[in-house]
């Protein structure tokens, strides 16, 4: 595994450690600088990692340095980003069409990313069978048709009540769902769209979302087989929005 960090190194002798050491399979870096990144990797020839696990926090990492990232490692599993700003990323997929043949994990915490952007990344890596995002504005999402996700996490997303019930339909395979902090009480917005009933659904978090008994209800009606969270954590507010914070996948990177 490659540990990298804020050690003052620049980004030219991050990406000569990266080629230097071809067979590690797991690549953490935490408040170190990969700004510039791709570059590097384009000038040394893109080389062939094999990395299958990607971990970075608050790296400074570009759209196009990430993507061309992605395109060195072919044996790619999943990647977890914390605090990156990716805004645009789907143009840069559209420039460089990446592929990632192996790709079944995603997560996005924090990373600015857009409508576009995730709609593209869902299109792009069809092998993804879970993604976390958070800390976004996704309103207006639509999910690609073909997405074969079994886990499925959108926690304060700026989506609407309308949003989830159009997700969930598109997300027929889904095991596990969770759309903490969303704004989803509003009865005016999409109240007259059933919650879909998915068969392989298990496990549902709805907590913190503005749901009232009734919503509570509705949803238990249609998925009844379902283990179901809508409470507010506890000692945080019931009102959804972005002053909710919930655990996420970065827990254990070392800083």
């Amino acid at each position: 595994s490659i540990f990298l960090g804020p050690d003052g190194q620049d980004v030219e002798h991050r990406a000569a450690v990266l080629a230097q050491c071809g067979n590690a399979v797991m690549l953490r870096d935490a408040f170190g600088t990969l700004d510039g990144l791709g570059v590097c990797l384009v000038a040394g020839n893109m080389p062939c990692l094999g990395l299958r696990q990607i971990r970075l926090r608050s790296t400074s990492i570009a759209p196009a340095d990430f993507v061309r990232l992605i395109m060195c490692c072919p044996q790619l599993t999943g990647f977890d980003l914390n605090a990156e700003n990716l805004r645009g990323l789907a143009q840069i997929i559209q420039e460089l069409d990446p592929r990632a043949p192996e790709l079944m994990v995603s997560d996005f915490t924090e990373c600015a990313l857009e409508v576009a952007d995730v709609a593209l990344v869902l299109r792009q890596f069809p092998t993804l069978r879970s993604v976390h995002l958070q800390g976004c504005d996704l309103s207006g999402l639509r999910i690609p048709p073909g997405v074969q996700l079994k886990s499925l996490a959108m926690v304060d997303c700026g989506l609407s009540r309308l949003d989830v019930v159009r997700i969930m339909g598109s997300c027929q395979f889904v095991e596990e769902i969770k759309f903490c902090g969303n704004n989803l009480g509003d009865t005016f917005i999409g109240s007259d769209d059933p919650w879909p009933s998915l068969p392989q659904l298990r496990v549902a978090d709805f907590r913190c979302c503005g749901l009232v008994d009734e919503d509570a209800a509705d949803l238990t009606a249609a998925i009844p087989h379902v283990l179901l969270s809508t409470w507010p954590v506890e000692g945080e507010s019931s009102r959804p929005g972005r002053h909710v914070v919930f655990d996420d996948s970065d827990s254990d990177v070392e800083e």
